[in-house]
C-alpha cells in the first residue's frame, strides 16, 4: 500500500483493487459477509442514493450527515458513503435522550440524517426543533434502500477533490461536565491514527479484528480502517446495543462459527496498554492461536 492516499475513499478503492475477493466484513448478528469488492460496491450504491437525495436539498461537500443506528453493517457503509461524497459523518450516541440528540444535531448543523427505524420516532419528535435538517433517510437495510440504483448505468461516485486536510468526522464528547463538544477529525487524522495502530500492533493480512465497541464510538472511525492498511479481515460482533458476551464468543469460536487464526480485540489498546512493548500488548489483545 503506497504511503500516500488522498482520502479515506481512496484507501478503500485501492484495497478493493488489490484484494477484491478477500473477506472484509462479517456481521455476526445476521451472518452477512462482504469481500472488499462487495463492500466497495455497497458503499458506492449508498453514496449514489445519498447524492441523489441530498443534491435536491442543497447538501454538499463539507456538510454534516448524522448517523443514528444500532450496530450493523449499514453503520460502516454509512461512514464510507459520507466520505465518498465529501460529507462529514456525524455519529450520534444511540443512548442519548431526545433533547440530547437535538443539541448534537443542531450544534453540528446536520443537514441530513441516516437513521434506523428503531430511532425514527425520536428524530420525528424533535424535527420541528432542527432548523438545519433537510432530509431524514431511513437506512435499515442497505440492499433494500439502494435497490433502485443497482440496475442503473450511472458511474461510480468519485470524491469531489477531497484531500487529507478535509474534515471527515465530527464526533461529540460525552458532556459529563457540561455540554458535549464537537471534535473534528480530518481524513488525514483518521488514516494516520489507523496506520500508527496497525504498525504498533503489527497487524498483518493473517489477522482478523474483532470489534466489540458501539459503532458511534470514536474508536470505530479508526478501527474500520486499521485492517485496510494490512489487508486483514474485520470480524464485527454485532448485537445491537448489547454488551460483548465473552462465553458466547468463545463457544461460537470453538464450534467453527469463528475459525480465524487469531482475533485481535480492537479496543483493548492505548488506555490499557500505554507505555508497554509490542509483544506484551499483543498478548493482551490477541486470543491464543488454535
Amino acid at each position: 500500500m503506497p504511503d500516500q492516499v488522498r482520502n479515506i475513499s481512496d484507501l478503500l478503492a485501492r484495497c478493493a483493487v488489490a484484494a477484491p475477493d478477500k473477506p472484509f466484513l462479517f456481521s455476526e448478528s445476521d451472518g452477512r459477509q462482504f469481500t472488499y469488492a462487495e463492500f466497495a460496491a455497497s458503499v458506492n450504491l449508498a453514496a449514489r442514493m445519498l447524492a441523489r437525495m441530498l443534491a435536491a436539498q442543497g447538501v454538499a461537500k463539507g456538510d454534516v450527515v448524522s448517523l443514528l443506528m444500532p450496530n450493523s453493517a449499514e453503520y460502516i457503509i454509512s461512514y464510507f458513503a459520507c466520505w465518498s461524497l465529501g460529507a462529514l459523518a456525524g455519529p450520534v450516541n444511540s443512548l442519548l435522550k431526545e433533547h440530547e440528540i437535538e443539541f448534537v444535531m443542531n450544534n453540528s448543523e446536520a443537514k441530513a440524517i441516516l437513521v434506523h427505524s428503531e430511532f425514527l420516532e425520536r428524530v420525528e419528535n424533535i424535527r420541528i426543533r432542527l432548523p438545519h435538517l433537510r432530509s431524514i433517510i431511513i437506512f435499515d437495510n442497505e440492499a433494500e434502500a439502494t435497490s433502485e440504483f443497482r440496475q442503473d448505468c450511472e458511474p461510480d461516485v468519485r470524491p469531489p477533490g477531497i484531500i487529507q486536510s478535509d474534515d471527515a468526522i465530527i464526533i461529540y464528547t460525552s458532556g459529563t461536565t457540561g455540554k458535549p463538544k464537537g471534535c473534528l477529525l480530518t481524513h488525514g487524522n483518521v488514516i494516520a491514527n489507523a496506520r500508527q495502530i496497525s504498525e504498533w500492533l503489527h497487524f498483518t493480512e493473517e489477522d482478523r479484528l474483532l470489534t466489540i465497541m458501539p459503532l458511534f464510538h470514536q474508536v470505530l472511525s479508526f478501527k474500520i480502517l486499521e485492517h485496510h492498511l494490512g489487508l486483514s479481515s474485520h470480524f464485527v460482533w454485532f448485537r445491537g446495543h448489547n454488551a460483548f458476551n465473552a462465553p458466547e464468543y468463545l463457544s461460537r469460536r470453538s464450534s467453527g462459527r469463528i475459525d480465524d487464526k487469531s482475533a485481535s480485540f480492537c479496543h483493548v489498546r492505548i488506555s490499557a496498554c500505554a507505555g508497554r512493548g509490542h509483544e506484551e500488548v499483543r498478548r493482551d489483545v490477541q486470543l491464543p492461536r488454535d
